[in-house]
């Protein structure tokens, strides 16, 4: 087939460099510093930019690659229709609708990912996405000029193959309308997979690719019965057995976000032990205050700009605390504390970093104060010594790490129930012992 190594190398380069070019820019900004309308309108505009730019790109590798198709088949020249010089106005509009749908999508998924899981997540995730959306625009120029040339069409697996791409290439050469409208819906992430095209009646096939063998596997599936979505799901549960691990994993950490959301987590790091926060600008000590938070001014912490989750939806029975630098009125941490009488405890119902002084969001170099972790334990502890419970406090770590830290560190102990853990009152003496600020 013709150039078919070249073509996919073409195409590979233009997808990475749409990748990269979305990476570097969004790796420079400052996404702390903006509202959630502002964080949207951007990486909208960014987004659409470099998508235009190189789905454009993709686009012309594949008309080119249609080109040494032809060429190389020239006893199939008779059936080649010549091209329009430009799409008609109804494609255009189609396909700027559809740059614009995936745009607003993709901008959507980084909102809810960098909220959830911080910046690196989801400009890792972003990139994975362009470099998708810019191939999914190369198939659509493979599929539209290649059908007025008169081609027909294949899905050839690559990578790591999913249930829904071995039925695809299960069809084999195809010039069906119903099979071109699922190769046009099919590009999803991290997907290794290409479209093919060769002029009717060709017997070339892409190199590695065996139709027989893709028939062979969906055909048999499922004991050879049932519907399409039946012999899919039976492939899906053959992949799974073979790499359930992984895959069991990815739903546990995917619950585990909804869990954590819905109970609250100890989510801070703790960089350094320091008797009040440090500025981190000039390495200065400076004095720190703890203050309660009325209702109103929660609204003004929401998972939209950085705090995980909208404060101001926290339960009625959760005192929220404010860790702040004396004399500003500027939340450097929150958290939230409920009296658990049960337990003659204190529960963490949630503690978070602000976003400006988590590493995870800005880096470890950009924070503004060290030491907020440190101060939320110790407040938690304050907390449980007012009401009479002696420092005891128990909360929930947000993963397996946190936890492992906290028991080192902190002397927390696990309570047995996934990353739950409880601080006794003979540590708490030492947090409060090193840890101090003014209410």
């Amino acid at each position: 087939m013709a150039s078919w190594d070249n073509y996919l190398d073409s195409r590979n380069a233009v997808e990475r460099r749409a990748a990269y070019n979305l990476t570097h820019i969004l790796q420079n900004l400052d996404f702390v510093s903006m509202s959630e309308a502002e964080i949207t309108a951007t990486v909208n505009r960014i987004y659409g930019q470099i998508y235009e730019v190189f789905g454009d790109a993709s686009e012309m590798v594949a008309r080119e690659w249609l080109d040494a198709v032809a060429e190389k088949q020239a006893a199939h020249m008779q059936r080649v229709k010549p091209l329009e010089p430009q799409p008609d106005a109804q494609e255009l509009a189609q396909k700027m609708e559809r740059r614009a749908q995936r745009t607003r999508s993709a901008t959507s998924d980084f909102a809810a990912t960098l909220h959830d899981r911080g910046k690196d997540a989801a400009i890792e995730e972003a990139a994975a996405r362009i470099a998708a959306d810019v191939k999914a625009d190369g198939n659509d120029a493979l599929l539209e000029d290649g059908r007025t040339r008169g081609y027909e069409f294949a899905w050839v697996p690559r990578g790591d193959t999913c249930a829904f791409c071995i039925a695809l290439a299960a069809n084999g050469w195809t010039a069906t309308k119903k099979d071109i409208d699922s190769f046009k819906q099919h590009v999803h992430t991290h997907c290794d997979c290409e479209l093919a095209a060769r002029p009717i009646g060709s017997s070339q096939n892409p190199p590695g690719y065996d139709p027989d063998y893709y028939a062979h596997i969906y055909e048999s599936a499922n004991g050879g019965k049932g519907s399409s979505t039946d012999k899919i799901n039976a492939i899906r549960r053959a992949q799974y057995a073979e790499d359930g691990d992984r895959i069991r994993q990815q739903h546990r950490d995917a619950y585990s976000r909804r869990m954590n959301k819905r109970d609250g987590v100890m989510n801070v790091e703790v960089d350094e032990t320091v008797p009040c926060l440090r500025r981190m600008s000039d390495g200065k000590i400076v004095e720190t205050q703890v203050i309660k938070v009325g209702r109103e001014e929660l609204k003004n912490y929401r998972e939209s700009n950085g705090w995980y989750i909208d404060w101001s939806a926290t339960p009625s029975d959760v005192a929220v605390y404010k860790i702040t630098v004396e004399g500003e009125n500027e939340a450097q941490g929150l958290i939230g504390v409920r009296d658990d009488k049960d337990n003659m405890a204190v529960y963490v119902h949630w503690g978070v970093a602000a976003p400006w002084n988590q590493g995870l969001i800005v880096g470890t170099d950009n924070k503004r104060y060290n030491g907020v972790g440190g101060h939320i334990f110790a407040v938690a502890a304050s907390e449980s010594v007012k009401l009479g419970y002696g420092g005891f406090f128990h909360a929930k770590a947000a993963n397996g790490s946190l936890l492992a830290y906290y028991i080192k560190e902190f002397g927390a102990k696990p309570t047995g129930n996934g990353y739950g853990f409880y601080v006794d009152e003979a540590s708490a003496q030492k947090l409060l012992e090193e840890y101090t600020w003014t209410s």
